[in-house]
């Protein structure tokens, strides 16, 4: 039985290097000195043509790097997206949808926002 809609993704980037972070949202990328992912639900619907209490999650993973240079950041992320996905492929749990190079306003934080779904079972608490 899962309860926490974000439990299934979280379990899967158990399998990324030790120095890496995953946080919540909201989140202070301020502070990112690591591979750091910021992980939050975005919506939740039936799956089609399946039993009562299975569901698609769709997730928002954004990918954050330290580096402040843009070329650096290139790399660095070049790098820890191509970890991300091998993660989420050698999962089969679930399904990358899109990517997009993000940076903020002051193009300082540099990051990719990626999406993915994934199925999970949501079932009645017997008491």
């Amino acid at each position: 039985m899962t309860t926490n809609l974000r439990a299934p993704l979280l379990a899967a980037l158990a399998a990324l290097p030790a120095s890496w972070k995953v946080i919540g949202y909201p989140y202070s990328p301020s502070a990112i000195t690591t591979p750091t992912i910021a992980l939050w639900a975005t919506d939740l619907v039936p799956a089609q043509a399946a039993v009562s209490g299975r569901y698609k999650v769709s997730y928002i993973l954004q990918l954050f790097t330290g580096h402040q240079d843009p070329a650096k950041a290139d790399d660095a992320l070049d790098a820890s997206l191509g970890e991300l996905l091998t993660v989420l492929w050698d999962s089969q749990q679930f399904v990358f949808e899109t990517a997009q190079r993000t940076t903020s306003v002051d193009d300082t934080i540099h990051s990719w926002t990626i999406t993915v779904s994934g199925g999970i079972l949501i079932e009645k608490a017997v008491i």
